[in-house]
């Protein structure tokens, strides 16, 4: 699927924080706290595509464009789901402080908690634009109007002549 300059930025940003995080070797307090500012600012990149998206959305984009952004868009909040549950198991083994292993676990759920919803929201508008249309002939009508002989069948000619009494049409 191609991808926009955008999302292929936050994407990139996202496979490095994950590839960071899946480091082999036990992270310091100072390696979390980088790792966390990471997360947070992935999470900050990812709020800003969906919010362009959004945009686009509100001022009216073609449908298979905009779904074809929507699906980019889910993937890349995958990606930073990944990443943050990746960030979150090197915190959990991590050499540091509990409080502060603490606190550092709740801002990742936060943020991973955070991803999800809003996958969730796009995932729903995205349903919406596949659904298949209804068809759109009223079922209320009988199938037979507008033909000459259907009840309450009015011609043009009868019609005008309602219109505009008394004139000739």
């Amino acid at each position: 699927m191609p991808q926009t300059t955008a999302s292929k930025m936050v994407h990139g940003s996202l496979d490095l924080l994950r590839e960071t995080a899946e480091n082999g070797h036990q992270f310091s307090t100072e390696e979390v706290r980088d790792l966390l500012s990471g997360c947070e600012i992935g999470y900050r990149l990812l709020e800003e595509l969906h919010s362009r998206i959004q945009k686009m959305l509100d001022q009216g984009v073609e449908g298979k464009a905009i779904g074809v952004l929507l699906k980019e868009l889910i993937e890349t909040l995958d990606t930073g789901i990944k990443s943050f549950d990746a960030a979150k198991e090197r915190i959990n083994a991590a050499l540091m402080g509990i409080e502060e292993k603490a606190q550092a676990i709740l801002k990742i759920d936060q943020l991973r908690h955070q991803t999800a919803e809003n996958r969730g929201k796009i995932s729903a508008i995205l349903q919406l634009l596949e659904a298949p249309r209804k068809d759109l002939r009223s079922l209320s009508l009988p199938d037979d109007t507008g033909k000459p002989g259907a009840p309450d069948y009015l011609d043009f000619d009868k019609f005008m002549r309602q219109i505009f009494p008394g004139e000739e049409t």
